[in-house]
């Protein structure tokens, strides 16, 4: 007779908010961030009572009453695809054909959808204006809806599935990740620098084996406002002129230039400006970036700034969904972990600040359950690399499978 081998258990560890020294070193912070003059509870609040004064649905309506929170007609709407693939069967086969092709597709709005892409945008200025980063959107029922209509044409064309994996932008905002004013051509002002959404290791693995080697992991991007080259926009390198693309060693932008000779791979960069409601869906290995928003141009030429949404779908076999909830709304509570769990999981990309860190930090406590372990475990080791002021004598152990 065996026994099946239990499943190993990890320590993860991470800060208490309000250790001495953290809370020394952020205390002119937290006193001086804007968030504070909107929540005034979370002045010295514990860890638990921000957790709960964010997962507050009345909060949340009240900030931006043009959208909805928890709002049963909502729930409805997010089942009305805004493209039909079974109706589409053409522009499947053309989508697949050319994420094959360049390693992503687009198509134009306006198109159909359920929500209210006006709302949306003003409701990410709405936050900004209080504080608060664009990601605090998924507060509210309108990114759920909107990912949920897609979610049935992006399994037709990839094969992959809602892994609640967001990301939001507001380039022009004049505002920090930690809430301070910046510069009309501060780091605001730009979107995030070329990359690619998965690392070398996923050059081969994060394929199938299928005819048109479909990727595992794939990112949809949707501005809800007019995305131009002045404003800013999502730049590619397409697939057939990136080296790096299916190959690891050439991960960077500056690794693919060195080794086409430059000038070869420059001119073969292509914007993708659109309107808004657009979808812009590409591979996790398309080499992407967004460009910086000149504030003089966009003045002259009339237009606004650029916002805009994107969420990951995946094969769970490469990477499974970072929460565990039910969909297509999930509860206030969950939503508002998810947003700390997500700035913290992306924090080499925008660092909000010692407060803040630990303030996303709180949400991710009181909703730690819910998260996949190999997401969480990722999310701790940014925290705990970041936040160098911790007391290391205050330590939250959270037990879970490793």
């Amino acid at each position: 007779l065996t026994r099946r081998a239990q499943p190993a258990r990890r320590k993860l560890t991470s800060a208490l908010l309000g250790g001495a020294e953290a809370r020394e070193a952020a205390s002119a912070s937290h006193n001086a961030d804007p968030i504070i003059d909107h929540v005034p509870l979370l002045r010295n609040a514990t860890p638990a009572d921000c957790a709960a004064a964010l997962a507050s649905p009345a909060l949340w309506a009240a900030m931006c009453p043009a959208l909805h929170v928890n709002d049963a007609s909502m729930r409805a709407l997010a089942q009305q695809p805004v493209i039909d693939p079974d109706s589409q069967p053409g522009l499947v086969d053309e989508c697949r054909q050319r994420m094959a092709y360049d390693g992503y597709w687009d198509i134009h709005g306006p198109l159909p959808w359920s929500v209210n892409l006006d709302a949306m945008a003003a409701g990410v200025q709405a936050l900004g204006e209080r504080g608060f980063p664009a990601s605090f959107l998924l507060m509210y029922d309108e990114p759920w809806v909107l990912a949920n209509q897609l979610k049935k044409f992006i399994l037709a064309t990839t094969g992959n599935r809602l892994s609640m994996d967001f990301a939001f932008f507001n380039v022009g905002s004049c505002r920090t990740p930690s809430g301070e004013a910046d510069s009309p051509d501060g780091a605001s002002s730009k979107g995030w620098a070329p990359h690619r959404d998965r690392a070398a290791d996923s050059a081969i693995s994060g394929f199938r084996s299928d005819s048109e080697q479909t990727p595992m992991y794939s990112t949809t991007w949707v501005p809800m406002t007019d995305a131009t080259t002045t404003n800013s926009c999502l730049y590619v390198l397409p697939k057939r002129h990136d080296p790096g693309y299916s190959e690891p060693g050439f991960d960077s932008l500056e690794a693919v230039l060195h080794h086409t000779g430059g000038c070869t791979a420059l001119q073969h960069i292509r914007a993708l400006p659109c309107p808004k409601g657009s979808i812009i869906h590409f591979s996790h290995r398309l080499l992407h970036w967004g460009s910086a928003s000149d504030a003089a141009v966009r003045a002259w030429k009339c237009e606004g700034l650029r916002v805009a949404l994107s969420f990951a779908s995946t094969d769970p076999h490469f990477e499974r969904p970072f929460v565990d909830t039910a969909l297509p709304l999930p509860p206030v509570e969950v939503r508002s972990a998810l947003v700390g769990a997500l700035a913290l999981a992306y924090v080499q990309n925008e660092d909000p600040g010692a407060f803040r860190r630990n303030l996303y930090w709180a949400l991710v406590r009181a909703g730690s359950a819910r998260f996949d372990p190999g997401f969480l475990r990722m999310v701790v080791g940014n925290y705990e690399h970041m936040d160098k002021m911790t007391d290391k004598a205050s330590l939250l152990s959270l037990d879970t499978p490793a």
